[in-house]
């Protein structure tokens, strides 16, 4: 069992919730002392949490989270993030600004109603909601739709951001909560799912995160990456047609959201053997 004084601090901070995840890991009041940020993220993945760990720790120790882990190297993450405002405004954000700090994208979808209402088919989305109290999957994939539309137009706005390959996996899990808290009847797991270490997995093959927001993300922001480099090579005065055709052009069964996260799907799950879930993915997809 963790160290009762591991225990008692966690609780003290208002973090009581991760007192069970710190005693399985085996996390001593030694062992929590050496912390570094890698470890913290794996340990309490909610990026609000994390902040509040930080700033805890630093004022219980009276030094900056991170400097034992990295042998006295000073660590800028506290002062970054006692500045993030609760919202940024989307008009006051500069387009040339960067977001090194993570919390500052994530501040962006608090509201998630909000941003809905800035279009016709968000608006909608918040309509039928009212109406039935639920979202049935064609809502579900466009509100996903609409969110991550947002948040690669956030990411590549700046260019040191843009530049990245990956973005944290917990900007998902973020988002999943947050649309979860404005529409009740939703479930994180529809959104997010969690990576799978190697250890834990059952086919001892480590897995991403899944769920609708990364499958969405990796869809069109390849979708984006290869319409970029088609439009670098298009003769301005007489562009071939289909160097003009974009997502939203094509047939609605061609765009269909099923069919992406199917193609996703078997894309991440092909092992053996074959079960009646995959049978019915490649059925989705047999066309594509």
């Amino acid at each position: 069992m963790a160290d009762e004084t591991v225990a008692a601090k966690l609780t003290n901070w208002g973090l009581a919730e991760y007192i069970d995840i710190f005693q399985r890991n085996k996390i001593t009041e030694d062992v929590f002392k050496k912390l570094s940020q890698n470890y913290l993220e794996k340990l309490i993945p909610i990026i609000g949490d994390q902040v509040t760990f930080i700033e805890k720790y630093s004022e219980d120790y009276g030094c900056e989270f991170g400097e034992a882990s990295q042998s006295g190297k000073k660590r800028k993450i506290l002062e970054e993030v006692s500045n993030v405002p609760e919202k940024v405004p989307r008009l006051e954000i500069q387009k040339n600004q960067r977001y090194q700090d993570i919390q500052i994208i994530v501040n962006e979808f608090k509201d998630i109603k909000q941003i809905l209402e800035d279009s016709s088919e968000g608006r909608n989305i918040i309509s039928q909601y009212n109406k039935k109290k639920d979202l049935k999957p064609n809502l579900q994939n466009k509100l996903v739709d609409i969110v991550i539309n947002k948040l690669l137009d956030i990411t590549e706005s700046d260019e040191d951001c843009s530049k990245q390959e990956k973005i944290p996996y917990t900007i998902f899990h973020s988002l999943a909560e947050y649309i979860v808290e404005a529409f009740e009847s939703e479930v994180i797991s529809t959104y997010y799912i969690g990576p799978i270490p190697k250890k834990d997995s059952l086919d001892n093959k480590s897995k991403g995160c899944r769920g609708k927001l990364s499958t969405k993300y990796n869809n069109l922001k390849s979708s984006r990456k290869k319409n970029n480099h088609e439009d670098d090579k298009v003769d301005e005065n007489n562009p071939p047609k289909e160097a003009l055709m974009r997502i939203h052009d094509l047939p609605e069964c061609e765009k269909n959201d099923d069919i992406e996260t199917s193609l996703q799907w078997l894309k991440e799950n092909h092992a053996f053997p074959i079960e009646e879930v995959a049978i019915e993915h490649w059925k989705k997809t047999a066309n594509y």
